[in-house]
């Protein structure tokens, strides 16, 4: 029987009953895991409750910097010789410069929105999670359980995996080989090796986390996202990274152009305007010198300007981080996991190596496919092109060729495959 990805319900009302329906005696440790769980809940909730005013936050902030530019920086930058509308403000001159910001505003515009709404709106469950969960299973020759029999068994041999991983632990961190620190179940676990979600009641395949916001199962699940709505994983990876880059470039650019608008919005320069102004008998200050805003565009440039250097720099931090990981072939999960087990290596007077790393190229076409990668990064709403786990050669591409000998030998189980050709 088919086992399905749970979609996500609103958990309060619904936990609540399934926590404290059958209240057991009210000890101190039972107490505390209650406290917990509670606390967990809440703060879930909470996240996901902000996920609809962050998107109408960003789209407010989205559609803010636009009226800037086209009603006061553009004209400000390219304005009209006769002045192009007297008291209201010059307008803009028809030039080869307007021409030019005008086209590339609008191309970052719709790529930042195109990738935005892809991620928001990519769905990390549902049929193509099944279908690239069995295409998984069986490049890596795992059986995917079918019967409850069959899913029984595999829980079994799964818990005593578990529980031989964390003996050798237990006894690593007696012997000072190991910190004795958090260690999760799938830390325990081998680069290609299955595990079990008790979450969902489902084998979890390998980079695959149970997220507690959406109540789901995701592959190569990074992390929640509540600016986005959505947790960002195997299928909306790419739109996330490409809207950091989109937003980036553009809150760089705006922070450039805006900076002498913003300089001149209360210095001699404008000081000046004013002054003319009044000498020329203008009822109202006019735009008289360049790039200096008149006082009812102060407000604008002071928006644009604060939001585009404050976003830009948190967004580019942000950027630079997970450029990081897809070049080295980790997740912000797996980031952790890595640190650990390199601590533990470093006391064992050994190395760690990550077994997703499969070098700069290889670790790009893992998350951006092989094609070239200044057309990776256009508008596309093609699905990853490679396994959530890298395998050798072709092997680890999505829908294999037949007669490769892709599933000829199945076995219940975890078996390793090489990861490079």
């Amino acid at each position: 029987r088919r086992r399905t990805t749970p979609h996500y319900r609103i958990p309060l009302p619904h936990h609540l009953l399934r926590t404290y329906a059958h209240l057991p005696p009210l000890s101190r440790r039972t107490y505390l895991h209650y406290l917990r769980a509670t606390t967990y809940l809440i703060s879930d909730c909470v996240i996901y409750s902000l996920g609809p005013i962050l998107i109408l936050l960003a789209s407010g902030i989205l559609c803010g910097l636009s009226y800037s530019f086209f009603a006061v920086v553009l004209p400000l930058m390219c304005p009209r010789e006769d002045g192009g509308g007297g008291r209201d403000g010059g307008g803009v001159s028809l030039t080869v410069t307007s021409a030019c910001h005008t086209i590339w505003v609008v191309f970052l515009i719709v790529n930042a929105v195109f990738n935005y709404a892809a991620c928001v709106g990519t769905s990390n469950v549902g049929k193509k999670y099944e279908r690239v969960v069995r295409e998984l299973a069986e490049v890596t020759e795992f059986a995917y359980p079918e019967t409850e029999e069959e899913m029984g068994e595999f829980k079994r041999r799964y818990d005593r995996k578990i529980m031989e991983g964390r003996r050798r632990l237990a006894v690593e961190v007696q012997q000072g080989l190991a910190s004795d620190g958090p260690v999760y179940g799938w830390m325990l676990l081998g680069p290609q090796d299955w595990g079990f979600c008790r979450a969902t009641n489902q084998p979890k395949p390998p980079r695959a986390h149970f997220d507690h916001v959406s109540k789901s199962l995701v592959l190569n699940m990074d992390h929640y996202c509540p600016w986005m709505f959505n947790v960002i994983g195997y299928f909306n990876y790419r739109y996330f990274t490409n809207f950091l880059f989109y937003a980036f470039i553009g809150m760089v650019y705006g922070a450039i152009i805006t900076f002498r608008p913003f300089r001149n919005i209360d210095n001699d320069l404008f000081r000046e305007q004013v002054r003319l102004s009044k000498e020329r008998g203008f009822k109202e200050v006019e735009h008289l010198l360049p790039l200096v805003p008149i006082p009812k565009e102060r407000t604008l440039v002071i928006f644009s300007f604060m939001i585009c250097a404050s976003v830009g720099i948190a967004v580019g931090a942000l950027l630079m981080m997970h450029i990081y990981f897809i070049l080295t072939g980790q997740t912000t999960i797996e980031f952790y996991a890595n640190f650990t087990k390199r601590r533990q290596a470093h006391r064992r007077s050994t190395s760690y190596i990550n077994p997703y790393d499969l070098g700069y190229k290889r670790n790009w076409q893992q998350a951006y496919g092989s094609g070239h990668p200044l057309l990776a990064i256009l508008p596309s709403l093609r699905e990853p092109e490679f396994l959530p786990v890298p395998i050798a050669g072709e092997r680890g591409r999505r829908h294999p060729k037949r007669g490769d000998g892709v599933g000829k030998h199945r076995v219940m189980g975890n078996e390793r495959l090489p990861f490079i050709a």
